[in-house]
């Protein structure tokens, strides 16, 4: 697929998102570490933002805890940490076992590598959006 189809088909299922949801997709991103990240994390936001994304930001991860929290208050669909291929922690499990003792585990967690932010956010948000639409049924 070419980036204007992608685009183009991320449009159409945001938007049947919105008809059954009655609202935009709205996420947590957050960095797992290294303040040169917050460009990448921007970068990220904005081009999730663009394609009809309700984009909150956290903090730099540091505790599940307070993620977690965040994510419950602000009422999002997805957590996406952003993280660099070397990075060997992987905090996923921590997460969704925090959600879950929240009662929370409809709330999607994923991971965006660095070195894949600047080709593939549209295959993201397909991807996203995708398993979003099966939740709402």
């Amino acid at each position: 697929m070419s980036k204007k189809t992608d685009v183009v088909f991320v449009e159409k299922l945001l938007q049947t998102f919105v008809h059954k949801n009655g609202r935009r997709p709205r996420m947590l991103l957050s960095s797992t570490e290294i303040p040169e990240q917050q460009d990448v994390l921007h970068r990220i936001a904005i081009q999730l933002s663009d394609l009809g994304f309700d984009v909150d930001f956290a903090p730099t991860f540091v505790d599940v805890n307070h993620l977690v929290k965040q994510a419950i208050e602000n009422d999002v669909h997805s957590i996406h940490l952003v993280v660099s291929g070397a990075e060997r922690i992987n905090p996923i499990k921590d997460i969704e076992s925090a959600l879950i003792q929240n009662d929370c585990s409809n709330i999607l967690v994923s991971t965006i590598e660095i070195k894949d932010s600047n080709n593939s956010i549209e295959m993201k948000a397909v991807g996203l959006l995708k398993v979003l639409l099966k939740q709402s049924n």
